[in-house]
C-alpha cells in the first residue's frame, strides 16, 4: 500500500486500467468458453451455407436442428462423439451429393470402391 502511494497519480491511475483490463478480458474468456457450444450448430450450418445449394438448405438446417436439439434436451454440452457422428452425417451426404451430380450412380461408386479395394492388397 506504502508502494501504492508513493507512485505518480498517473501511474496509479494506468495501473488500475491495466488490472480493470485484464479482469474484463478474463470475464470475456469464460463467457467465450460456456457459449462456445451453443455456437457449433451455428458453425456447422455456415459450413453447410458454404457448400450446398439453396434448395438444399432448407434440408440440412432440419436435419441439423433435429441432431442438436436431441442432445440440447439430455445436456448442454456436447462430446466428441455426438460431433463426429454429426460431421459423418454431413460428409457422407456431401460426397453422395457431388457424386450424383457428377453422373455416378450406385453401381459406379461400388465399382470404385471395389477396384479400391483390390489396388489395396
Amino acid at each position: 500500500m506504502i508502494l501504492l502511494m508513493l507512485l505518480h497519480p498517473v501511474l496509479l491511475l494506468q495501473l488500475l486500467l491495466l488490472i480493470l483490463l485484464c479482469h474484463l478480458l478474463l470475464l470475456f474468456l469464460l463467457f467465450l468458453l460456456n457459449i462456445l457450444p451453443l455456437l457449433l450448430p451455428l458453425l456447422l450450418l455456415l459450413l453447410l451455407l458454404l457448400f450446398l445449394d439453396p434448395s438444399d438448405v432448407v434440408l440440412w438446417m432440419n436435419a441439423l436442428m433435429v441432431f442438436f436439439a436431441a442432445s440440447a434436451r439430455a445436456r448442454s454440452q456436447y462430446c466428441s462423439d455426438e460431433f463426429e457422428e454429426a460431421w459423418n452425417f454431413l460428409v457422407e451426404h456431401l460426397v453422395q451429393k457431388v457424386l450424383a451430380e457428377l453422373g455416378f450412380g450406385p453401381l459406379d461408386i461400388i465399382f470404385a470402391i471395389g477396384m479400391s479395394a483390390t489396388r489395396l492388397k
